[in-house]
């Protein structure tokens, strides 16, 4: 899989082609966990497959629903040997507000410096993936589900949201990079992906 330098860090070649190598070695960034401690992604895989679940930003209806979905699920998703992790883009304080008030079942990390986001190839928006007839109408069904919208804070409202499952020991499984702000990995993918990686968390 090539590479190229991002800053100090090297961001992966995710392009289609690429993915289809063998499963590569995870990126082990640093995070921060809710009471301000950093924490490298490596010390929360090894505790089994994690699905790092890289949401947008704090006021993003997408996210909401992804989460609520997720939080729903909490044990069907365990069922099928995942343990989900929410990596937000945003401070420490303002994560923890959001967290609290989504009564997020799950671990919850930030990145505010979205480093973690840059080398898993979860990038910001061009105008059209921000905005477009795909997002207008899934935006609005979200919101007759009750996922309201608010103003842009906590985080960049120009960034994508993303998933990198990750085993135990440190191979990424499964990546999902957004085409979109309203393409998340939802329920059903999730359970399907986790369906996928059995095979090479037995190889």
């Amino acid at each position: 899989m090539n590479a190229r330098k991002l800053g100090p860090f090297t961001q992966l070649d995710w392009s289609e082609s690429a993915m289809q190598a063998p499963p590569t070695t995870a990126f082990d960034l640093p995070l921060h966990s809710l009471t301000g401690e950093q924490v490298q992604m490596s010390e929360i895989w090894k505790e089994g497959t994690t699905a790092f679940t890289f949401v947008r930003y704090l006021s993003c209806i997408f996210c909401k629903a992804q989460v609520r979905e997720y939080k729903r699920a909490e044990e069907e998703i365990a069922a099928a040997g995942l343990r989900v992790v929410i990596v937000s883009p945003a401070s420490v304080e303002e994560t923890t507000f959001w967290a609290q008030s989504l009564d997020v079942p799950y671990p919850v990390y930030c990145d505010p410096d979205q480093a973690a986001y840059a080398v898993y190839g979860f990038v910001k928006g061009s105008p059209s993936q921000l905005l477009n007839p795909r997002i207008v109408v899934r935006g609005a069904r979200e919101v007759m589900r009750g996922n309201l919208p608010a103003l842009p804070k906590g985080g960049d409202p120009r960034q994508l949201p993303g998933t990198a499952i990750v085993s135990a020991d440190g191979r990424l499984l499964d990546h999902h990079i957004a085409r979109d702000a309203s393409d998340y990995l939802d329920l059903d993918d999730l359970l399907e992906a986790a369906k996928r990686i059995e095979s090479l968390i037995a190889t």
